[in-house]
Formats: structure tokens, sequence, C-alpha cells
């Protein structure tokens, strides 16, 4: 949330001292020069702060009052789960104290924003009633045997199937109106537009969103989809708006049966690894992609994330998609090549696309599944991790880059 113009606090002089000034110059020099990011999205002036684990709030606030106090424009303040700090726009030419107080001995680190972008090459339970879909999308039909087998038929237990369950979109929106998510896709939070438009301009999100959940290509066909807006209409969004989506993820799905999707990626920010450790501090698995540049996964982010669920592609052939990101960071793989899903445009609009952003939305829903077998809270992250990995087919995905060390365990969803 911004931060009101209003916010004062009784502690205006700390850290405002002749000492910081001097040393200001060098202070300066440690923070990296702006770069040009984007002709859609610029984040140059924007910095992450990120506070130690053991600052009070009285501290915290204090000092934040004091950057203010120097004329630095502070966007954003976070205070969730493990995840205290605030982002802050420093111009370039602006008073120097400014980014001399971020070396604060409070503060554990300082990034400069970045643009991620959206990775697609564009309680007591009944027993399982299992209804079989016929025509189901391939995606949705891999997952459900341990065998290639692609026959149109998907298996899934029509009284669970996500049933109160949260999916978290953090992505570019979800078009609400879609005719495949019936009334089960409600608008959560815009850190891109205030006042929020209630709607999906680039369709990124829209799409994973159907593979998630939609009534026709979705897994979980009775999850409620969350939409939680960090991409603008360019696809891109900012590490401030990124922190801002998850930490609303945070502080709204604590405590129930909830998941959390972030198909981005972007270069390696610890920022962004922390907020989404946050959010599955709280109880929230969060499922993101490995990235589609084909390097290794743990030099991108959020998939560089431990406590984060990531995801590669693979193609309807057991094949491995060449445009993976590969490496230790990436913990199972899903369909993700030529998958078709729900789509901007109108109500009855559909697409098909390719990337690991369609295998982190498989995942995903195949996670909500899971969840709304089990008591609000029964299944933390770590087991859903367990759970995921424990039930999926063992080395049935061809060409896995060999002496990478990455995994060949490939996403299974039967009915249960």
């Amino acid at each position: 949330p911004h931060l009101p113009t209003d916010f004062h606090t009784h502690h205006t002089s700390m850290l405002r001292s002749t000492i910081l000034l001097v040393v200001c110059s060098a202070l300066v020099a440690a923070i990296p020069h702006s770069a040009h990011i984007s002709q859609h999205f610029t984040a140059d002036d924007e910095y992450i702060v990120t506070y130690k684990d053991n600052t009070t709030e009285a501290i915290r606030t204090a000092h934040l009052h004091s950057v203010q106090a120097t004329g630095a424009q502070v966007t954003r303040r976070f205070d969730f789960s493990t995840f205290h700090g605030f982002a802050v726009r420093i111009p370039a030419g602006a008073n120097p104290a400014g980014r001399a107080l971020l070396a604060s001995p409070y503060v554990a680190h300082v990034e400069r924003s970045q643009i991620f972008r959206a990775t697609s090459d564009f309680e007591d339970f009944p027993p399982a009633v299992c209804k079989v879909q016929q025509n189901a999308s391939w995606g949705l039909v891999r997952r459900n045997k341990a065998e290639l087998e692609i026959d149109g038929l998907y298996s899934y237990n029509a009284l669970r199937a996500g049933q109160n369950t949260y999916a978290f979109i953090v992505d570019s929106g979800i078009y609400l109106d879609h005719f495949d998510f019936g009334n089960r896709a409600v608008w959560g939070y815009d850190a891109v537009e205030d006042p929020s438009p209630h709607d999906d301009t680039y369709g990124h999100g829209t799409f994973v969103a159907g593979i998630v959940g939609g009534r026709e290509w979705g897994a979980a066909k009775n999850v409620t989809l969350v939409a939680v807006r960090v991409l603008n209409q360019a696809g891109v969004g900012s590490t401030s708006g990124i922190i801002a989506g998850l930490q609303y993820v945070a502080t709204t799905g604590a405590g129930n049966r909830s998941v959390a999707l972030l198909a981005i990626s972007g270069a390696t920010s610890t920022a962004i690894n922390n907020a989404v450790a946050a959010v599955t501090a709280v109880g929230i698995p969060v499922v993101v992609s490995a990235g589609n540049a084909g390097i290794d996964a743990c030099s991108t982010s959020p998939a560089s994330e431990s406590t984060a669920i990531r995801v590669a592609a693979s193609d309807s052939l057991d094949r491995w998609y060449p445009s993976n990101n590969y490496g230790s960071c990436v913990d199972i793989i899903a369909p993700g090549v030529d998958i078709s899903s729900a789509y901007i445009g109108n109500a009855f609009s559909q697409n098909t696309l390719t990337g690991t952003s369609m295998a982190a939305a498989a995942v995903a829903g195949s996670l909500a599944n899971i969840l709304s077998g089990f008591p609000p809270g029964g299944l933390g992250p770590s087991f859903a991790r367990s759970y995921l990995l424990g039930n999926a087919a063992n080395g049935t995905i061809n060409g896995v880059p060999a002496n990478t060390n990455t995994t060949n365990l490939l996403l299974q969803d039967p009915c249960f």
C-alpha cells in the first residue's frame, strides 16, 4: 500500500547526521547506476530496501521517515510475514542524503527495482466421485496418466477439484467475465494502476488462470481464482509492484486453503526471493516458472528461491521444452508446449501458448486439487512439495539436459 502523505514520527533526527553526509559519495557509488529497462516501463530510480530481521517497528518507522525527510519518495511500504521494508524513488541529482540513509545499520539489503516478464513465448471429505471430461486438452490428459497416452480423457474428483480453495494469480490480471471461469474469478489487488480497471489488458493472467481453474481448460474446476495484477499491458512489472502483490497474497490468503502462482522471470533478486519465502512462511505454497531463457534457473528470480515450487515444461511427446531454464532450481516438469486456454477479447476467447508459465499453472491447478482434500492449514508448503514430488512420474521426459542436476519428475494429478 502507498504510504500516506501525512505519515509522521517523533524520531525525525534519526541518522540525519553530518557523518552520513560526509560518507555519502562512497555510498552513492555503491548503489548501481541506472540502466534503460524498457520503453514500456522504467524503474531506474526505484530501490527496494529490506530491513534486518531484528529491527522493531519503531526503528523501521523512524528510519523510513528520515529517508522521506530528504525528499526521497517512498512509494510502498512492506510489512508482512518475515518481509519488512519499502520501495523508494531517488532520482539522479536528488539530495544525496537520501541514498546515504539506505546504508543504515538496520538495513539488510538494497537493490535496484527491475522488471519481470511473463514466462510464455508469447475437514471431512466424501469419497472421490471421479468425473471424466471428454475431449480434454493434452496437458490435462497427460498429468492424469502415468504412461504417455493422450486419449482425450481427463478424470477428476467433481466434489473437490479446488472446492473452497483460493488460487492467487499474481500476473497481469484476469478477464473476469470469461465463460470458462463461471462466477469463480474475483478481483483482488492491483499494483499497476489506481484506480484499477479490474481487467487483464495483456492476456497472460487470464490464460494461466484458465489452466489453473477453467471449467474447460483447468484442473481445479471449483477453485476461486483471485486476480493479483502486477504486470502491465506489455507483460512487465516492477520489483516493488510484485512484492506488493505478494504482500496482498500473504495477508489475504493466510489461514485458508490457498496457493499462489507467480509465472514470471527476471534477473536474480534477493527482495523478490525473500518476499516469496515470506508468503510460504504463512502457509501458502508458491508455484513459479523456471523461465524460458535456456539458462541455469538458479541465476533467475523467483526460480532461485528454494521455498518455491519451480516448474519446467514438456511437450505432448514427453520431450523437454528446449527453451526451459535448467539445473537444481527446477523441482518438477509439467505440460507447457502448445497449451490451449482462456484468453482476453470476449467471453469465449481462447489461445494456444507455450512456456514455463503454462507448466507452472498446471502445477498450481493440481496443487489446488490436492489442497481441497485437506482441512484449511492441513497441508503446509513443505508437505505440498513432498506430495507433488512423491507422486510424480520419474524418468519419463526425454532430452532433459545431462550433467546439470536437473530433475526428471513429471506432474501427476489422478482423481483421488
